[in-house]
């Protein structure tokens, strides 16, 4: 469009740039229009004829620029608000104020000469969708780039899973939120330092945490940038934390069935919902103690040897040299005799399956230990009675102070029985006299017997008063000591 006086219609209105001439489109006798022929790069002049042979003696100059093109833009998305800085990137760029970018028809908010190479452009508030980018170095005549921009609706950040991980990074950290959308550009921002995203949907982002840029503990702010230059506002945050060590596990022993309560010491253990043992291929939760111990019970396993590592944050476990051999369970299946004084002292033979050779082994009556405890096989033990209350108990086997065998064997304690009399008191060296006994605290059982020196024969119990015996056939006359074994 030019701009001058005493322009008249006619066929013959003549637009000239440097020696090339155009016809002219008349608009009025103030402005005519015509349509710039192709040009070498550089300045031209341009004058105007009425009559296509007398051209105005006042010329114009008029900048010829190399054709604009458009390769890439970075980022590549942005807000539906508006306001990404978009770097287009592409050839033949002027540096006149006339240059402009434009997203699809819509001028950008602001545009930016960078080089010939380079423009920055401000993106427009647009609805969601995807744009065509292009420019125009006079304002007027933009390229056909076909060079998208993705304009996607505001983001949001609503949490992150774990908030916590090693200073040394490497923590995987599952972010939700909303709005979140698959680009190559996705990234993570931890402080200053940023990794990598994977996009999982639209409310779910993958990022593994970097190591600390201080390489010390401490909380950074924490967001995610879905076009890799513009973060998103969040509030959130993530704690860098000393590395979680595992020194020791006790016991190391335990049945394959679970239920055994194991004490894992170690360093830099903290409160978290995410506290886990890893019991071979098994996780369960852990109970924090404190800053060097926790607690968990063991579930189901398969028997062997099993290496043990704990996590503060569930993903990132710690192992060491850790383990715990799971065994085919312990168990108690009879006990002989399966009575005894409450004084203690009555020596029983446990038999079962499953039991080891440790130093802390004791049987349990009723939850008190035996004095002595002796492994003799994995099916059998010896143990010596404590003194209990008289009562019927639930015998046990307790392996390593920690681990108790399953057991429905129970275990008798009676008052210690008094003989008062016997009559007759005397009797044939060939046996069979029938002694009656009489006393206290007597017991009916299979196992009641009378001892006549050194020979015992059974007794029949007649009351808690009263039994009666049938001597045995002696070598020799003389007199025996007579005794009573319940």
């Amino acid at each position: 469009t030019l701009s001058g006086e005493n322009f008249v219609y006619s066929s013959s209105l003549t637009c000239r740039f440097g020696l090339i001439d155009v016809a002219a489109s008349f608009v009025s006798s103030t402005e005519v229009v015509c349509a710039a022929p192709s040009l070498a790069a550089g300045r031209a002049l341009v004058s105007v004829s009425n009559n296509g042979a007398d051209f105005s003696a006042s010329e114009l100059s008029w900048m010829v620029h190399s054709d604009a093109v458009v390769a890439n833009v970075s980022p590549a998305l942005g807000s539906v608000t508006g306001g990404s800085v978009v770097m287009v990137r592409g050839a033949g760029f002027a540096d006149t104020p006339m240059v402009k970018c434009s997203f699809s028809g819509v001028a950008a908010a602001a545009t930016s000469f960078v080089s010939a190479t380079e423009l920055a452009c401000t993106a427009p508030e647009h609805m969601a969708g995807m744009v065509q980018v292009d420019v125009a170095n006079n304002g007027v005549d933009f390229t056909d780039s076909g060079v998208q921009f993705q304009f996607v609706e505001e983001a949001t950040l609503s949490g992150l899973s774990p908030q916590r991980g090693a200073v040394a990074g490497g923590t995987g950290v599952l972010v939700s939120g909303h709005n979140l959308v698959d680009s190559d550009a996705l990234a993570c921002r931890f402080g200053e330092v940023s990794s990598p995203g994977r996009w999982v949907s639209s409310s779910e982002v993958e990022c593994v945490s970097p190591q600390a840029a201080s390489g010390v503990a401490g909380s950074v702010a924490f967001s995610v940038s879905l076009n890799g230059a513009e973060y998103i506002p969040s509030g959130l945050s993530f704690e860098y934390v000393g590395a979680v060590t595992l020194e020791s596990v006790y016991p190391t022993t335990g049945p394959s069935s679970g239920g055994t309560e194991l004490f894992l010491a170690g360093t830099n253990f903290y409160y978290a919902p995410g506290l886990t043992c890893r019991i071979g291929l098994v996780e369960v939760a852990a109970s924090f103690v404190s800053s060097t111990e926790l607690r968990c019970l063991t579930p189901p396993l398969t028997a062997g040897v099993l290496p043990v590592s704990v996590s503060a944050n569930g993903i990132d476990f710690a192992s060491g040299e850790a383990s715990f051999t799971a065994t085919g369970d312990a168990e108690v299946l009879s006990v002989s005799p399966p009575l005894g004084s409450a004084a203690g002292g009555t020596e029983v033979t446990v038999t079962g399956r499953g039991f080891t050779e440790v130093t802390q082994l004791a049987c349990l009556f009723g939850g008190v230990a035996s004095s002595t405890a002796t492994f003799v096989s994995e099916d059998e033990l010896k143990c010596t009675t404590p003194t209990h209350e008289p009562g019927v108990t639930r015998l046990e086997v307790q392996m390593d102070s920690m681990l108790t065998t399953k057991s429905n064997v129970a275990f008798q304690f009676l008052p210690a029985p008094t003989v008062v009399s016997l009559a007759p008191n005397s009797g044939s060296q060939a046996g069979n006299t029938v002694v009656v006994i009489d006393g206290r605290n007597f017991v009916a059982s299979d196992l009641l017997a009378c001892k006549f020196g050194a020979a015992s024969v059974p007794a029949r119990w007649l009351s808690s008063a009263q039994i009666e015996c049938v001597v045995p056939a002696r070598s020799s006359v003389g007199s025996e000591k007579a005794e009573l074994a319940a």
